[in-house]
């Protein structure tokens, strides 16, 4: 929406994955490849997304969980490959039940690790496209805010590995950068539409030029921080 173009050099590389030969850092590149997928597929770049749905399956695999993502789960992908809201769709049912599986077994800051991750590597991609930013897109980033402090109240709330404890370090000039992001309570608005009562309002997020440079350095920083 915003008439930005899909960029590949924005992209982790997929040549990188088999890089990542310890459990923490599989799970935090799982997260980055799992946004770099969504990236892909809401542009329909559907060989792109393709080629990082096997990277993903791969990275899952080596921490013992790719039965979540299985030959069915390809095949699925494949046979929607023309279809955006299908390949939407299947690749939110995998990482959900990813991370589902990693929390089954026990493996609870892996789980956040690669929550963590993904979120910074979703709004590192957003960041990319600062330079040409419609307003929407500055609200978007600005709401971050909120979904932050949900992300650093989660991975905190697990027990702290010494990996997930770095991870979150690593967050943490990121959150300090959205201090400057500004939050403005409105009154609820309520209306009918086709009978249906509609409530909208709530607070709203603002962010000046300023502030969304220091975000969008932040990010760039932590989240290459998280690939090495």
């Amino acid at each position: 929406k915003t008439g930005a173009s899909f960029s590949i050099d924005h992209l982790h590389s997929a040549m990188a994955a088999s890089n990542y030969v310890t459990s923490d850092r599989q799970a935090i590149n799982l997260g980055v490849y799992g946004a770099d997928l969504s990236y892909a597929t809401i542009f329909e770049e559907n060989a792109v997304s393709l080629t990082y749905l096997e990277v993903v399956k791969s990275l899952a695999r080596d921490l013992g969980v790719g039965d979540v993502i299985g030959d069915d789960i390809l095949d699925r992908a494949e046979s929607n490959r023309a279809r955006q809201d299908s390949l939407v769709a299947i690749v939110s049912e995998a990482f959900f039940n990813l991370n589902e599986k990693l929390k089954s077994n026990g493996q609870e800051d892996l789980s956040g690790m690669l929550v963590a991750a993904g979120w910074v590597e979703s709004l590192y991609l957003a960041t990319r496209h600062t330079d040409r930013a419609n307003e929407a897109l500055r609200q978007r980033i600005a709401e971050q805010k909120l979904v932050m402090e949900d992300v650093m109240d989660l991975v905190t709330s697990y027990e702290q590995s010494p990996e997930l404890q770095a991870v979150v370090a690593t967050l943490q000039p990121v959150v300090a950068s959205f201090e400057a992001v500004e939050k403005e309570q409105a009154g609820n608005e309520v209306s009918k539409s086709q009978g249906a009562i509609l409530i909208g309002g709530g607070p709203r997020y603002t962010v000046s030029e300023e502030a969304l440079a220091k975000i969008t350095d932040a990010v760039a920083a932590a989240r290459n921080q998280l690939v090495k």
